[in-house]
């Protein structure tokens, strides 16, 4: 995931809900998670107390932002991640054709309705207004939280103004995202049976003490 370190705080969360295509302002999100907190405040006294609500409140305060906005952002880097696989390769036959790169990308974006594609439709638009190519794939970066499309864009700004060969860059990008999405689908597929355990305990241990105890409170009843 890309860092933001530079940026102050204000511009940091302006970043996050960008990255995590959330159309929201940085004060409405700030609103929004006050107000989650103090609604779990209000439900921690009613049920609880008020010391273990406050404390609830206080730790849901402090774990909001990676509950919503690092969960959205991770994601949509895996979404755009799997997206860019398939319009990789929509892109490079465009090429192969011998259409030119703002021709093969209209052609990748006809046969798509991804969120990168529309990322891309974007960067057709600001072209037609005026823009260069690495002007408009620049903005593009800056609303992409991936990293594997930020080298993407790089290779396809770099090619056409140095005249490396794009099909060749983008085949090479193309293996790689092919490569890290079949590790990632593997590694969760690995964490299949770990996940089923954890759930076979949680409900088979509740049944267990409950048959090792019912005689003990047949007895105690009796």
């Amino acid at each position: 995931m890309k860092t933001l370190f530079v940026l102050s705080k204000y511009e940091q969360l302006k970043q996050k809900l960008i990255y995590a295509n959330l159309k929201q302002t940085p004060e409405h999100y700030v609103l929004m998670k006050i107000l989650s907190c103090l609604l779990l405040f209000w439900a921690g006294v009613l049920l609880f107390s008020l010391f273990w609500a406050l404390i609830a409140a206080l730790i849901f305060y402090i774990i909001y932002d990676y509950l919503v906005l690092e969960y959205l952002i991770k994601k949509r880097i895996n979404q755009l991640d799997e997206q860019a696989q398939y319009f990789l390769e929509v892109l490079i036959l465009a090429l192969e054709t011998g259409s030119s790169i703002e021709k093969a990308i209209s052609l990748a974006i006809s046969e798509d309705d991804s969120d990168l594609a529309q990322q891309f439709e974007q960067v057709l638009l600001e072209i037609k207004l005026g823009h260069s190519l690495p002007e408009a794939l620049t903005n593009m970066q800056k609303r992409i939280p991936s990293e594997s499309i930020d080298n993407i864009l790089l290779s396809i700004s770099d090619t056409s103004s140095l005249g490396v060969s794009l099909i060749a860059s983008l085949q090479e990008q193309l293996s790689f995202l092919q490569r890290k999405n079949f590790l990632q689908k593997k590694e969760a597929i690995n964490k299949i049976p770990v996940k089923v355990s954890i759930v076979s305990v949680l409900l088979i241990l509740p049944i267990i003490f409950l048959l090792i105890l019912s005689p003990l409170i047949l007895n105690f009843l009796g």
